[in-house]
Order: structure tokens, then C-alpha cells, then sequence
């Protein structure tokens, strides 16, 4: 634990991963350690704590989300995120307000992780008075978290895709861009197959492409439109920019 506050980063990592090997039986004294004088050592606890996983730190990591220090803050999420207790929904939603763009978008990560326990709070979270915390509810929920993330569907549920379109008429452009994205990150999943399936009965209407950014929904909407026209003419593409950037189509759904 000492080492958490070395100069060198390797040393610090290193110290670490020889913390979270030991497992339980240090978690004592990495509850102490996370309320160190020293930010580096409580940085590097809050770490060592997320990779042993163990619920006993959950506490200690809840409070470690006020510290003055961004880089506490941001390795307490991603450590609550790991251990995945919806214990620490309220803590890292509240992350959303903070000054810390990082540390705002690792909470969004943890909320990922910890899974369907998030969804309600960030469906509340879309209303909030707040357009910073409706901006990253609308991420997160679209599993689009950080501006360099791909994102990935994890809601199988109607009641987000509603709220989302609802969204589209926030009044913040920043709200409304977001909850686009998530919206195209949740694309061709259970609901967007059912909208699909009545849009192809569609006569004035028909489907050259289909996208989403995983490969087997990307595979059961191609099935569906081949079957549909009785060809095998749609192209299926993982990248939303690419459909875009089409001249020959004339709407997006």
C-alpha cells in the first residue's frame, strides 16, 4: 500500500495488481487507505479495491465519489462499476454534476456495468433541471458513454426507446444530439426488428441497407428485408456514417 503513492506509475500500477492477488484479506486496510492524506493513495486503493470485487469496499468507494480530487472520484466509479452492487446508483449518478467531463463519463461506464438496476434512475435522470445529467442519462442508456466509445446495446426495453424519442424534443441541442446517438446505438435490437417487420409491409417504401453495430442483429435485419423482396440486394453495415453518407437514400429510420 505504501508503493500506491511511488513517483513511477509502474510502480504504482504494479503495487496494485500485487494488492488485488493478495485479495479479501487487505480489504481493511484499503478502506483506511482511501481516506489517505495522500490522493495518489487513495486513487490507487480505490483501484486495487475494483479488482478484488468484493461488496465489503462498496462503502468506502461510495464516499470516495465526494473526494476533492478528480482522479479519486473517476477510479471510484470505474471500481463500482467493476463490482457492479446497485448500492452505488444514487453516488454515481450524482457523478453527473460534476466538473470533471472524465469523471462523468466513468460513472456513465459503471452504470453500464452494473446493468438493468440503472435503467429507472437514468430514465429520472432525463428529466433532470440539469442538461450536463440528461446528456449523459441519454448516453448511457444508448451505451454511448465517452466520445471515443463505440457503444453497445445493453436495454431490451421499450420503455428507454419511448423516453429517448422523447428526448428528441429536449431543449438543450446537446440532449437532443445524445439521445440520437443512443438511439442509433440501440438500432436493429428486438424493437427495431418488430418496427422493421411492419415497415416492410410497406409498399411505398423499401429497405437497401440495415445497420447496427452488432454483427448478428446486423445479420437477423438483412434476413428479414432479403426475405421481404426476394433478393439478397441489402447491404448491411455497422457504422451509422456510412448510411448517412449514402446519396441514394432518402430517410433513415
Amino acid at each position: 500500500v505504501g508503493l500506491f503513492n511511488d513517483p513511477i506509475m509502474e510502480v504504482r500500477d504494479q503495487a496494485v495488481e500485487a494488492t488485488a492477488k493478495i485479495g479479501p484479506i487487505v480489504l481493511d486496510r484499503l478502506v483506511t487507505a482511501m481516506k489517505d492524506e495522500r490522493w495518489r493513495v487513495r486513487e490507487h486503493a480505490a483501484k486495487a479495491a475494483g479488482k478484488i470485487k468484493d461488496s465489503g469496499t462498496v462503502d468506502a468507494l461510495i464516499g470516495a465519489c465526494r473526494d476533492r480530487d478528480g482522479a479519486v472520484k473517476s477510479a471510484a466509479a470505474e471500481a463500482l462499476g467493476r463490482i457492479a452492487d446497485a448500492k452505488a446508483i444514487p453516488a454515481l449518478i450524482k457523478l453527473f454534476r460534476d466538473s470533471s467531463k472524465i469523471v462523468r463519463e466513468t460513472a456513465g461506464t459503471a452504470l453500464v456495468y452494473i446493468g438493468y438496476p440503472s435503467v429507472d434512475p437514468l430514465l429520472d435522470s432525463l428529466t433532470d433541471k440539469d442538461f450536463v445529467v440528461r446528456c449523459h442519462a441519454a448516453r448511457a442508456l444508448g451505451g454511448m458513454t465517452t466520445d471515443y466509445q463505440i457503444g453497445r446495446s445493453w436495454v431490451r426495453d421499450a420503455k428507454v426507446v419511448d423516453a429517448l424519442i422523447a428526448a428528441l424534443k429536449d431543449p438543450d441541442r446537446a440532449v437532443r444530439e445524445d439521445a440520437t446517438i443512443a438511439l442509433g446505438m440501440i438500432g436493429i435490437g428486438p424493437r427495431g426488428r418488430y418496427v422493421l417487420e411492419n415497415f416492410l409491409k410497406q409498399p411505398d417504401a423499401r429497405f437497401v441497407t440495415v445497420c447496427d453495430v452488432q454483427q448478428s442483429n446486423r445479420r437477423t435485419a438483412k434476413m428479414m428485408v432479403d426475405r421481404a423482396y426476394q433478393n439478397e440486394d441489402c447491404h448491411p453495415c455497422g457504422d451509422m456514417l456510412e448510411v448517412l453518407g449514402r446519396d441514394d437514400i432518402d430517410a433513415v429510420l
